[in-house]
């Protein structure tokens, strides 16, 4: 897998391993982006579904673990619904009535409430404050 979208995912797929089973995802090495500008690769679910991931090359790290995020979360809160936990990750201040927001801080991509701004974690450091 190219190296800059791997170092991209790898905060975000720490983060998604704390939601449990039905959000356990398998990375594939497949190139679908046709631009040597946007590596990207297909996650998929257990129960199938795939989604394409890609960032761009030339964007700073956060910019990329925060368009990475975004993806997988989109993928995420996609297939947690057919379990019945669609808000990934959800935001503790405000338990089952949504999921959290990415933004940029300090040069890093964090998780937000997107009621409050209000920054919850790095991403890649979500489970760190469970």
């Amino acid at each position: 897998m190219d190296e800059i979208l791997d170092a991209a995912l790898h905060p975000v797929l720490r983060d998604l391993a704390g939601a449990g089973p039905a959000a356990r995802v398998r990375l594939r090495d497949q190139e679908w982006s046709g631009d040597p500008g946007r590596p990207s690769a297909m996650l998929r679910g257990p129960d199938g579904t795939m989604r394409g991931v890609a960032v761009l090359r030339g964007d700073p790290p956060e910019r990329r673990v925060a368009d990475a995020a975004e993806q997988v979360q989109e993928w995420a809160v996609g297939t947690l619904a057919a379990v019945g936990a669609s808000n990934w990750p959800g935001c503790p201040a405000h338990p089952g009535t949504h999921p959290l927001r990415v933004g940029i801080r300090a040069d890093r991509a964090w998780w937000e409430c997107p009621r409050t701004g209000d920054g919850v974690a790095a991403v890649g450091e979500l489970g760190d404050r469970r």
